[in-house]
């Protein structure tokens, strides 16, 4: 089984948005309490930032009690929606992309237990392409920098990561997609801008957060979920 996890924007929907949905035990793992889980119709679903919303920033997100509370769960893989801002000149809000390669700008996070994990391709191909199936308009690649947070990055930094080769930025994917392969849990995502980065934002942008997002990410994923049990 699938399991989603949601970014920021899942506070946001309601319980029409999710449709037939049991409510399953916040565990209590080797490595602390897991966030909340949801058994849809189709795959699990779990908002990694916890019951309290945005109290748990980017930061402080407990993965690995996620991922094994997934893993428990039933989940074989894992499919996630993240908001980013953009760095690439060519990205515009609203755009989508499902990343192929990461930079890692993180430094107190939780590290992989593997000795020498390989990292030549750290997103499940298969789960890539049929993300890349179920939201046809997202960018077929995309390279993602993840910075350390809570705090957002400066011009600086973001210039930087752009000479670094990275096209969007965000809080979330480190380490969640290397932990996941701790846990033998395959894993993609679907990223989607939802701002400029800083110093970026003397281009025409505005701001997209909230429901919109939400509903975008969870249909992307479960519309590539119900084709992977198809």
């Amino acid at each position: 089984m699938i399991c989603i996890f949601g970014g920021t924007a899942a506070y946001h929907l309601t319980a029409e948005d999710f449709g037939v949905a049991e409510s399953l035990l916040a565990l209590e793992t080797p490595h602390g309490v897991a966030a909340p889980f949801l058994r849809l119709r189709d795959a699990l679903f779990t908002s990694r930032h916890g019951a309290n919303e945005l109290a748990r920033s980017a930061a402080f997100v407990n993965h690995r009690a996620n991922l094994w509370a997934a893993r428990a769960h039933g989940a074989s893989a894992i499919l996630s929606w993240n908001g980013v801002g953009a760095i690439s000149a060519r990205l515009r809000v609203g755009d989508q992309l499902v990343p192929h390669d990461l930079l890692d700008f993180t430094r107190g996070r939780a590290l992989p237990r593997q000795a020498l994990p390989e990292m030549r391709a750290p997103f499940w191909e298969v789960g890539r392409r049929v993300l890349l199936s179920a939201a046809p308009r997202a960018w077929e690649q995309g390279v993602y920098a993840c910075g350390e947070g809570p705090r957002l990055e400066t011009p600086a930094e973001i210039n930087a990561f752009e000479k670094m080769g990275a096209d969007m930025v965000g809080m979330t994917l480190v380490p969640e997609v290397f932990l996941a392969a701790d846990f033998g849990l395959p894993y993609a995502a679907l990223c989607i801008v939802t701002n400029l980065a800083a110093g970026r934002s003397t281009r025409e942008s505005g701001r997209r957060f909230g429901v919109e997002v939400g509903r975008e990410g969870l249909t992307a994923c479960r519309r590539a979920a119900a084709l992977m049990q198809s």
